[in-house]
């Protein structure tokens, strides 16, 4: 095997062992998954780049899920008072997402926790490796983002 291949398969095993590490610290102790965390992380983030928050098709980009995963999130969270819906004022047909004052409050909470777990890094790693990661994911995520990525062949499947 060649090293390129080794290396590879190295990284490969690396993203996945990140993919099902707990990196944010949450856990369900307060009655609330790391998924409706995150949901409401990302309707708190679009509602400061877009005041009357996102409509539910926004939410599933930026989850990156499908529609009906966001209808059964969107319900369980304004069941339990953390978001509501409204009409956009613009477009009376628009559904708009924002927390409510309680959900704002699980996500202030939850966002200290993640703060602090992220913290526990830097000092785990120092402040110059801690940077170097931070270059390296993001060079990384440029990558997969632009189209040298769709244009990379598989040296499996080259053979």
């Amino acid at each position: 095997m060649d090293e390129n291949q080794q290396l590879s398969r190295e990284l490969m095993h690396a993203f996945r062992q990140l993919r099902q590490l707990n990196w944010t610290g949450l856990k369900s102790s307060d009655g609330h998954t790391r998924t409706e965390v995150m949901t409401l992380f990302h309707i708190f983030k679009a509602t400061r780049q877009e005041p009357a928050g996102p409509k539910a098709s926004d939410l599933a980009r930026s989850l990156n899920v499908t529609m009906p995963t966001v209808t059964q999130m969107v319900n369980v969270l304004e069941a339990r008072g953390l978001l509501e819906r409204h009409r956009d004022s613009k477009d009376r047909r628009a559904v708009r997402l924002r927390l409510t004052e309680q959900g704002e409050a699980v996500m202030s909470r939850n966002h200290t926790i993640m703060l602090n777990k992220m913290s526990s890094v830097i000092e785990h790693l120092g402040e110059a490796r801690s940077r170097e990661l931070v270059d390296t994911l993001q060079e990384i995520f440029r990558f997969y983002s632009s189209e040298n990525a769709d244009t990379c062949s598989s040296p499996l499947h080259d053979k």
